[in-house]
């Protein structure tokens, strides 16, 4: 394991640490800094750096540096600069710490470490990767608010940023009809709506198994939705998903089928710890006007397969907030820290995270549920 100043080798921080070990460690934290997703990730070329660990190895991160633009826009660091009026050339180099994709971020950490010398473990890792990245702005994306509270005492001269919100669905212990029962009256509605209007058949396979049309399916929602994409990319995408099922971990596939057998509706799981990702989803939008059968592959159908495999959390991701929030799910909140050029106000960067929260209170309203407490103020106490 790298001791914070030695590059790893051929650029692949998984390449450092044997993969069981590393599993080992990330099995409490997000999917995406699994080995397998960063792994997936550095074997496609999309990322090359480092590992860095405190000095017995209890906990480490994978720092990737970038010459340029990462390949997923929203990690970019230059998009801070319209923000804090700066020229967008003094955020690159740059550095990404943990995951570089997914929207969700973690911490490497012994399992076996709790409280104080857990807590030790991870201050010590962020004056490590402080030291690491001191030559360029750096960031680590997309943390949960207990992380990154956790790691900004150690990150005196980082500031946080409020990044995005991740809706999560609890999954009930007691069934899908008591989850539904449990539903405030105006979602209990809107799911029962849902339920009715279910156009195809409903069937889960592996990703491997996943029908030809998937790619375009993703398409069309991710271009409905504003977002760059292309076939082959979205095909590579669906091997590298392949390629994380062969390593081991559940990948299981959401198809709604008409009755010819066209595939009308998808979405890709991954299972990670007690957690089940949905990592994309795909409607044929000509032929599900009303987008039914898009809710139940994106909610219903993982959240029963979450009930029978005994599964904790159903995450939904960013984006689409109205959609999933009336759907069961809960806002949680996620956080960059980051350190920016030499000369850049913090003030600035307080007022993106600020204006980003306003503007998501202001379009969801009390379906954002509350944001006074300590998870929506990461910094700030």
């Amino acid at each position: 394991m790298s001791d914070g100043t030695s590059a790893t080798r051929a650029g692949m921080p998984t390449a450092e640490l044997d993969r069981t070990r590393w599993n080992e460690m990330a099995a409490g934290t997000s999917f995406y800094v699994s080995w397998p997703w960063l792994a997936g990730l550095e074997r496609a070329g999309l990322g090359r750096g480092r590992l860095v660990s405190t000095r017995d190895g209890a906990a480490a991160a994978p720092v990737y540096a970038f010459a340029a633009a990462p390949a997923n826009s929203r990690y970019d660091l230059a998009r801070f600069a319209e923000g804090t009026g700066t020229d967008p050339a003094l955020w690159r180099p740059q550095y990404l710490v943990g995951s570089i994709a997914g929207y969700g971020n973690g911490l490497l950490v012994d399992p076996r470490l709790h409280g104080a010398a857990r807590d030790a473990a991870v201050g010590e890792l962020a004056r490590t990767i402080d030291r690491a990245t001191a030559d360029h702005p750096a960031a680590i994306s997309y943390l949960d608010a207990g992380e990154a509270a956790l790691l900004l005492g150690g990150l005196p001269t980082w500031q946080p940023v409020f990044a995005d919100v991740e809706v999560v669905v609890p999954v009930p212990a007691n069934g899908f009809d008591a989850w539904l029962a449990a539903l405030p009256g105006s979602r209990r509605s809107v799911v029962r709506r849902d339920l009715r209007a279910v156009a195809g058949k409903l069937e889960t396979v592996d990703v491997r198994e996943a029908p030809p049309r998937t790619a375009s399916l993703i398409m069309q929602v991710q271009r409905h939705h504003g977002e760059p994409a292309e076939i082959p990319a979205l095909e590579r995408f669906l091997a590298r998903c392949g390629w994380m099922a062969e390593t081991g971990v559940p990948m299981p596939t959401f198809v709604s089928v008409d009755p010819g057998g066209e595939p009308v509706a998808v979405s890709l799981g991954c299972v990670w710890g007690e957690r089940l990702y949905v990592r994309a989803v795909g409607l044929d939008y000509a032929a599900i006007a009303d987008g039914s059968d898009y809710f139940h592959v994106l909610v219903y159908e993982p959240l029963k397969y979450a009930i029978e495999h005994g599964l904790r959390g159903l995450h939904l991701g960013i984006g689409g907030l109205r959609t999933k929030l009336l759907r069961g799910g809960v806002a949680n909140p996620l956080w960059t820290l980051l350190r920016p050029p030499a000369g850049v106000a913090t003030h600035h960067l307080t007022t993106i995270g600020d204006d980003a929260l306003r503007a998501l209170r202001t379009e969801l309203g009390r379906l954002l549920g509350p944001t006074d407490g300590q998870d929506w103020r990461v910094g700030q106490l």
